[in-house]
């Protein structure tokens, strides 16, 4: 996150990476259509696209692929292609979803998409596996098996769903945590527990759950709501909430305005897919918290000035701006 990040923030100005997020209906509704948290403004890449028509990312001069913005990529178009019926966001749709196709690598019984970059501050070396990138690639495939049931959807999806097993110790990003365990956004050697990450990963194995591709992800789910429950009040920072639970900065690392609200909304999606009041309780009360700007402004600042001191690798730039 860089400091105008923190700025627009704080602000509560929403971009392409950090846009304005809601619970939408169709979850409210019990039906598996658009992502439970709003997605469509990820139809809009800012940045390039290489010959695949996948959209790059830059880390300093390198242009690279990363899986989470193909799949994120992917699920707006698919709520874009909803919204319009136009051809060309399925189009484009089905450009990420080719590329998950043709670039997964084995990651156990099943596959997974590594990023090719380190990450020193998280104490990650490439290649390594994120349970975010996995979980938005599940939600994706579940989508275009509801558009088109012949294609490869339902195999990959099942493959996918294999690799959230595969333990830390051996390159995966399952964590085992007391009875329950972690599906890790940045899978380093100690507990870092994104809670957005979390929650976005057990929303993956909910769908392929629910949807009826894969019955025997409920189990998955589960233990990752155990996990994470188990967890859950050493989020709690007065009345905000940690980003996670590393302490890479020396301390916990603060929620920034704009994942104060999508913690708040997350926990309350959580709670209505595990029917657990507590973290529904969570969430609300995460979500008010958010709405007061001056509260958010004071917070950015801190959180700038904690991290510039002690942990400045948090601090980057946009690494979708044209070049």
């Amino acid at each position: 996150m860089d400091l105008r990040y923190l700025i627009r923030s704080g602000l509560g100005i929403p971009d392409y990476w950090h846009p304005h997020l809601e619970i939408q209906p169709d979850f409210r509704s019990g039906s598996i259509g658009r992502y439970p948290i709003s997605m469509s403004v990820k139809a809009s890449y800012p940045g390039q696209f290489n010959q695949e028509g996948i959209p790059i990312v830059f880390f300093g001069k390198n242009p690279c692929v990363l899986p989470v913005t193909v799949a994120l990529y992917g699920l707006g178009n698919y709520e874009a292609f909803l919204a319009s019926q136009e051809q060309l966001y399925k189009s484009q749709m089905m450009h990420a979803l080719r590329w998950f196709e043709d670039h997964s690598v084995s990651l156990g019984e099943g596959v997974g998409w590594p990023n090719e970059q380190d990450l020193p501050v998280y104490g990650l070396r490439a290649p390594w596996f994120s349970g975010l990138a996995q979980a938005f690639a599940l939600s994706l495939f579940v989508r275009a098996y509801q558009l088109d049931r012949a294609g490869p959807w339902s195999t990959l999806a099942r493959k996918a769903w294999l690799g959230y097993r595969v333990p830390v110790r051996q390159g995966g990003f399952c964590r085992e945590v007391g009875d329950g365990v972690i599906y890790e956004e940045y899978p380093g050697p100690e507990i870092d527990c994104a809670f957005s990450g979390m929650c976005h990963a057990l929303i993956g194995l909910w769908e392929c759950w629910r949807s009826g591709m894969i019955p025997a992800a409920e189990r998955d789910f589960e233990l990752g709501v155990v996990g994470l429950r188990s967890c859950l009040p050493r989020f709690v920072h007065g009345q905000w909430s940690l980003y996670s639970l590393n302490r890479c900065a020396g301390k916990p690392l603060l929620a920034s305005p704009y994942y104060q609200r999508s913690n708040g909304l997350l926990a309350q999606v959580i709670g209505l897919m595990a029917e657990e009041p507590e973290f529904r309780a969570y969430g609300e009360c995460w979500e008010q918290s958010s709405d007061s700007m001056i509260r958010r402004i004071g917070l950015s600042v801190h959180i700038a000035l904690d991290r510039y001191l002690h942990a400045p690798e948090l601090l980057h730039s946009d690494k979708a701006r044209k070049r």
